[in-house]
């Protein structure tokens, strides 16, 4: 298990499905860096809104150094929350980098619209979408009214512009 926490070894597990591979060993890890799109290529056909869908969504991303992140909202009467579970040293491929700290807890109706905007428009342009997974990319896996839309962002504006955003929910 990479993590003591079920909830956190859960993101590790669903983010890392995202890049047809499980992430539970450093050399998975790894190899999710080649995985071909043709495993990750949004299977449902593309709408233009950035709108927040209906409760239950869940936004799932490892970064460029496959640290994990995930955004939901499970209800309409619950807070949107977040956990964030990071690359330990052990796991990563130059064996000194280390993400931090878990980290988990609510967000803001703020932090939840500008996320799931940056998001949303990173999953309907193209332009921004990467062919395969590598280090500096981002991976994504939305699931929202009953659709799941998995997608890479290659490094530019747009994804760094969402990592400054997300960067407050890392742990130290």
């Amino acid at each position: 298990m990479l993590f003591p926490d079920p909830k956190l070894t859960l993101v590790v597990f669903s983010v890392a499905s995202i890049l047809g591979a499980c992430a539970s060993t450093p050399q998975e890890r790894t190899a999710v860096a080649t995985t071909p799109a043709a495993d990750i290529s949004p299977s449902a056909p593309q709408e233009e809104t950035a709108k927040m869908p209906a409760t239950p969504w869940e936004i799932s991303f490892a970064d460029g150094s496959a640290n994990l992140y995930r955004f939901w909202q499970d209800s309409a009467e619950k807070s949107a929350r977040f956990d964030y579970a990071p690359v330990q040293t052990a796991e990563s491929s130059s064996g000194t980098y280390s993400g931090g700290t878990a980290k988990s807890g609510e967000l803001s109706t703020a932090e939840v619209d500008s996320i799931w905007a940056q998001v949303d428009t990173m999953r309907i342009d193209q332009n921004l979408h990467a062919e395969t997974r590598m280090m500096g990319t981002g991976g994504f896996v939305m699931h929202m009214g009953g659709e799941e839309h998995r997608f890479i962002v290659k490094n530019g504006p747009e994804l760094n512009a969402f990592m400054s955003t997300i960067k407050p929910f890392a742990g130290q």
